[in-house]
């Protein structure tokens, strides 16, 4: 078995065991999903804040994906930015729609 045949395995097995279901442009796919957090000041350190995000298998995300709709935890999002890993993971940045 090569390499990216035991990746996309692994990947897959992580998201079934791991993830949960997201609504991707209508569709049910399987993706982690990560809540924004916002670290406050410390020591006049500024702060850092993430946006929501899911990250899913490159073959389930859509071309031109940025701006279509995600309904993750019964929040509406949509799609901001697509970061594609190159090992066939796909991250997307969200914003509440």
């Amino acid at each position: 078995m090569s390499f990216a045949a035991l990746q996309s395995r692994v990947n897959a097995t992580a998201l079934r065991r791991l993830g949960e279901d997201v609504l991707l442009d209508g569709v049910t796919v399987r993706a982690d999903f990560a809540e924004p957090y916002a670290q406050g000041y410390m020591d006049g350190v500024s702060a850092e804040a993430r946006a929501p995000q899911i990250t899913l298998e490159s073959a389930n995300v859509p071309a031109a994906v940025s701006g279509k709709a995600v309904v993750a935890r019964s929040t509406n999002y949509t799609v901001a930015n697509h970061k594609p890993d190159g090992f066939g993971l796909s991250t997307l940045i969200l914003e509440l729609a």
